[in-house]
């Protein structure tokens, strides 16, 4: 069995179905016009994917008018709604994997901060932020842009958390909890 045999089953279903006719009556107008073979068992075949159906077959279906389709090529159209589906778990899967990439990121700057602190309890200097690589690195910018793209907030929770209130220490990212205009992020309006 092959995808578009299945694929040629559920159209042929499916334009069956909208024209009225039941398996048995679809079988007699495929008699009618020369396919003597055919039985509601084929019919039922065909639209499972169990057997194939032939080129002769499918313009028989389509030149003679018992669909209503203008072309052939008809039989092989992917339903708008299931088009629709496999776009909605596509976009699922990608709004997970940047969760999950957004989620490793503040995972790595709190893992830096931590790495701070030590350097400071121990005595040491921690490097200038424009002598680090982080310092390029501006997750609330990052967060605001997918806001804007996608039309909602990405993790707000955890990024309040791990971000503004965490153990990130001004050194590593001192704009961080303020807007654009500088004034903190938590300020009244």
């Amino acid at each position: 069995m092959d995808d578009y045999e299945e694929l040629i089953g559920a159209n042929i279903r499916r334009l069956r179905e909208a024209s009225g006719l039941s398996q048995a009556a679809l079988a007699k107008l495929m008699n009618e016009r020369g396919w003597t073979k055919w039985s509601q068992p084929t019919v039922a075949a065909i639209e499972k994917g169990e057997r194939s159906l032939k080129f002769a077959e499918a313009m028989t279906l389509v030149n003679t008018e018992i669909f209503d389709v203008p072309r052939v090529e008809e039989l092989l159209r992917v339903p708008r709604v299931d088009i629709w589906w496999a776009t909605m778990a596509n976009l699922a899967t990608s709004v997970d994997a940047v969760k999950g990439a957004v989620r490793d990121f503040w995972s790595a700057q709190l893992r830096a901060a931590r790495a701070s602190d030590e350097l400071l309890a121990a005595g040491e200097e921690i490097p200038e932020p424009d002598e680090m690589w982080l310092a390029g690195c501006d997750i609330a910018e990052i967060i605001a842009e997918l806001d804007i793209r996608l039309g909602w907030e990405l993790s707000r929770g955890i990024h309040e958390t791990a971000l503004i209130e965490g153990p990130l220490r001004p050194h590593l990212r001192s704009d961080l909890g303020k807007r654009q205009d500088g004034t903190p992020a938590d300020s009244a309006e």
